[in-house]
């Protein structure tokens, strides 16, 4: 007979915009929970999903927003342990049109990768980071001499 504990989820928002980097309004990423009823011994399947609500063309790169970079914290405050290794990824910024979504984790399963051994209230973030940039401001960059103070970030663009 299956056992019946459920683990209780807090989702919270998704991966953060690197510090010292100035986010772009409009943007939100967010952490969809697959499993609506987890229990000890289940998977606990999630997907990252990034929105842009602007007006705005803006470019993204979520290579830094990988499997291995959730944090899942117990009711005790304490993080559950992680048990896999780390993960290296390449990327490139793509684009995200106004109005639309894009999901950048379609599935992964939690319990793979975090020690999930009693039942109670877990709280899940991701603390990976999605570079962003305005579209329009690198097309402006792209004629101005301000370009070379972005290049690294624009080569990944071209």
């Amino acid at each position: 007979m299956r056992t019946a504990a459920l683990l209780t989820l807090a989702v919270l928002a998704g991966c953060s915009v690197p510090a010292g980097r100035p986010g772009l309004p409009g943007l939100r990423a967010y952490l969809v929970l697959l499993d609506h009823s987890p229990a000890l011994g289940s998977p606990l399947r999630v997907r990252l999903d990034l929105v842009n609500d602007s007006d705005a063309t803006v470019l993204y790169d979520d290579q830094r927003c990988t499997e291995g970079t959730f944090e899942i914290v117990g009711a005790d405050g304490r993080p559950v342990p992680f048990v896999d290794g780390p993960r290296s990824t390449g990327g490139s910024y793509k684009e995200l049109g106004p109005r639309s979504s894009v999901t950048l984790i379609a599935e992964t399963d939690l319990s793979e990768h975090h020690l999930l051994s009693k039942p109670g209230r877990y709280t899940i973030r991701c603390y990976g980071e999605i570079m962003l940039l305005d579209a329009a401001e690198v097309a402006r960059l792209k004629d101005d001499e301000e370009y070379f103070d972005k290049r690294e970030a624009l080569e990944a663009i071209s």
